[in-house]
C-alpha cells in the first residue's frame, strides 16, 4: 500500500485536464437529464443523474481553482469558501431541522414521523462538527478512532445528497408539463377531520384537482380514492366528494372509489374504474406536492399513463412528510440504494489505501 506522502503531487497540466473532462461530463449529464426527464418525468434516476452533473461541475470548477489558485490569491479565497460551505451550511440545515422537529411535535403531537427531523438535524450536525472541528482541525485521537469516524461522517455526507437526489427527481415529476386534455383527474385521500371535513393537507390535493380540471376546460371526470378509516365517521372519498360539491364541481363530474387503504390500492382501484368506463388514455394525479414522485411510479407500475399535480403542503409539515416519503422510496428501491452506498464504501476504502484522491464529496 502506497503512503500518501509517498504520492508525488498532481501536476498543473493533469488537474486542468481532469477538470475539463469533469465538465465536459456534467454538462453531458445535464442535456441527458433535460431530455430523459422531458420523456419520462416520473423516473427517480433523473433527480440523481442531474445531482451527479452537478457534482462533477464542482469537482470540475474547484479541480481548475486548485491548478491555478497559486498564481491567483482570489481563487484561493474562493477555493476556501467551496470548501467550507457545505460543512456550515449541514450545520446551519441541521439546527433548522430540530427547530422543525420541535414546531411539528407541538403540533401534531410526537410519532416517528415528527421525530425524524430530530434524526436528520443530530446526523447533520454531527458531520459538520467532524469537517470543522474533527482530526483536519487539530483534533487528537488514535488513528482507528479518527478513521472510523471519519467513516461515519462520510457516510452522514452522502444521505442528503441521496436525499437532494429524490427531491430533484421530485421537484422534476411535480413540475413536469400538464396535459390538459386529461380524461380523468384522481385524487389520493389521507386522514380526513373527526366531523368528516377534509384536513388542510387534502384541502390541497383538492385544490390541485379543481385547478387542473378548470384547465382542461372542466371536462374530466374527478375520482375521489381513499376508504373509511376504523377512526372516520365517513370514507375519505365522501369527503372529498361533499368537499368538491361545496366548491361547485357537479355530482357528474364526480366518481367515488372508496375501498382503498393505501397509494398503491387508490391507483389500483382507480385504474378497475377508468377501465370498466372504457379506459383513460391519460389520467392525473391530484396529491401532495412531496408525494408526487411516487403516486406517478406506483402509476407507471401498474401501466397508468399520468402526470401529477401537487397541492400546498405547510412549511412546518414538510420536512418530516418528504423524510417519510425518502424512507418509503428506499424501501421500494432497496437494489439501487445498496449499489449506491456500496459505491461509497468502495471509494472512501480506496482513498484510504491512496489509491484515489480526496475529491470535493469526500
Amino acid at each position: 500500500t502506497m503512503n500518501s506522502a509517498t504520492l508525488p503531487p498532481p501536476r498543473k497540466d493533469d488537474m486542468t485536464m481532469l477538470s475539463l473532462g469533469y465538465c465536459i461530463l456534467g454538462v453531458m449529464l445535464c442535456i441527458a437529464t433535460f431530455f430523459l426527464a422531458k420523456k419520462h418525468p416520473n423516473r427517480i434516476s433523473n433527480g440523481f443523474i442531474l445531482e451527479l452533473a452537478v457534482i462533477l461541475l464542482l469537482e470540475s470548477l474547484l479541480g481548475l481553482m486548485a491548478a491555478h489558485m497559486g498564481a491567483s490569491p482570489w481563487l484561493m479565497g474562493v477555493a476556501y469558501v467551496l470548501a467550507y460551505i457545505r460543512p456550515v451550511l449541514f450545520v446551519i440545515l441541521g439546527f433548522a431541522l430540530l427547530v422543525n422537529g420541535i414546531i411539528g411535535v407541538r403540533r401534531e403531537g410526537f410519532s416517528l414521523t415528527s421525530a425524524l427531523p430530530f434524526a436528520w438535524g443530530i446526523m447533520l450536525l454531527f458531520s459538520g462538527y467532524w469537517f470543522l472541528w474533527g482530526p483536519g482541525q487539530g483534533m487528537s485521537g488514535s488513528e482507528f478512532y479518527v478513521r472510523v469516524m471519519t467513516f461515519v461522517s462520510m457516510m452522514v455526507n452522502y444521505i442528503p445528497i441521496a436525499l437532494f437526489g429524490v427531491w430533484f427527481s421530485n421537484d422534476i415529476c411535480y413540475k413536469s408539463g400538464k396535459a390538459p386534455e386529461t380524461e380523468y383527474i384522481i385524487v389520493l385521500g389521507c386522514s380526513i377531520l373527526d366531523d368528516g371535513t377534509v384536513t388542510p393537507l387534502l384541502r390541497g390535493r383538492l385544490d390541485a384537482a379543481i385547478a387542473a380540471w378548470e384547465q382542461g376546460g372542466r371536462r374530466a371526470t374527478i375520482i375521489t380514492s381513499g376508504g373509511q378509516g376504523h377512526d372516520e365517521v365517513i370514507s375519505e372519498s365522501r369527503a372529498m366528494a361533499n368537499y368538491l360539491l361545496s366548491q361547485g364541481v357537479p355530482e357528474s363530474s364526480i366518481l367515488l372509489e372508496d375501498k382503498s387503504s393505501t397509494t398503491e390500492e387508490n391507483l389500483k382501484f382507480s385504474h378497475a374504474i377508468m377501465d370498466a368506463r372504457g379506459g383513460a388514455a391519460h389520467c392525473t394525479i391530484a396529491t401532495s406536492s412531496y408525494h408526487c414522485l411516487r403516486a406517478a411510479m406506483f402509476a407507471r407500475r401498474l401501466g397508468i399513463n399520468a402526470s401529477c399535480v401537487g397541492g400546498h403542503t405547510a412549511a412546518f409539515f414538510y420536512p418530516a412528510a418528504f423524510f417519510r416519503e425518502y424512507i418509503a422510496l428506499i424501501m421500494r428501491n432497496r437494489p439501487a440504494v445498496i449499489i449506491f452506498f456500496g459505491l461509497v464504501v468502495v471509494r472512501f476504502a480506496l482513498m484510504l489505501m491512496d489509491i484515489v484522491p480526496e475529491g470535493v464529496f469526500f
